[in-house]
């Protein structure tokens, strides 16, 4: 997805919605290198390209975590791995922050030109997140680390993040249930005209919500 504080909605009961889903999708064999803008971006988006999975998402939630813990006075949208010229200098933001990536992570990056520059950079070791996220609450940052692993593997889940001792006075599992379906991207594959395709718009409007279905049936009967 596109995961940023500007996608991210929020409304009077404190409900959280996502505003762009950008390239969601189920994983594919082969999937793009461009989603997520680049300072949100996972770092394995960048080293292995076209190998990635919905722990890239678990990322992003970390950075905007980390935006929330880093600076609550901060105006627009800042990250604690700041605008930068290509993904390369991110890349290297995101090493000198969370640290060089051991051995059995670099043997998990399949592309050999990211594998090999990796290995070029001095070695740095990852940042004291207290230290970083200066005032935060210990369990936040202990959970920040745990967002912000370099390894997609050893991230949590978002079931598993909510299950985290910082979050237990807002976690109500009764009332978060987990999809039980894949993102469905087969209408990628359709080939319609305009005409097919605001029918297919309308029916999926009809289709979102009672009341705003009986509310376009009437307006159709009174137009």
């Amino acid at each position: 997805m596109d995961l940023k504080p500007s996608n991210i909605g929020v409304s009077e009961d404190c409900e959280i919605k996502i505003l762009d889903f950008g390239l969601g999708r189920a994983t594919a064999q082969i999937m793009t290198g461009y989603v997520t803008t680049r300072h949100w971006r996972a770092p394995e988006i960048m080293l292995n390209w076209m190998h990635y999975t919905q722990k890239a998402d678990i990322w992003s939630v970390g950075c905007i975590m980390a935006v929330a813990t880093k600076d609550k006075k901060a105006k627009g949208e800042i990250s604690c791995f700041p605008k930068v010229s290509d993904y390369r200098e991110h890349l290297t933001r995101v090493v000198q922050i969370c640290g060089t990536p051991d051995k059995a992570l670099m043997d998990k990056i399949d592309n050999e030109s990211a594998r090999s520059y990796v290995a070029s950079l001095p070695h740095y070791p990852r940042k004291d997140f207290m230290s970083f996220f200066v005032g935060a609450n210990p369990t936040a940052v202990d959970l920040l680390g745990q967002l912000l692993d370099m390894d997609p593997d050893k991230r949590p889940t978002a079931a598993e993040a909510l299950d985290h001792p910082y979050l237990a006075k807002y976690h109500d599992p009764e009332d978060e249930p987990e999809c039980d379906r894949q993102y469905d991207d087969s209408f990628e594959n359709m080939e319609l005209d305009v005409e097919g395709w605001r029918k297919l718009v309308y029916a999926e409007i009809r289709s979102f919500s009672p009341l705003r279905k009986a509310l376009m049936d009437d307006n159709m009967q009174t137009t």
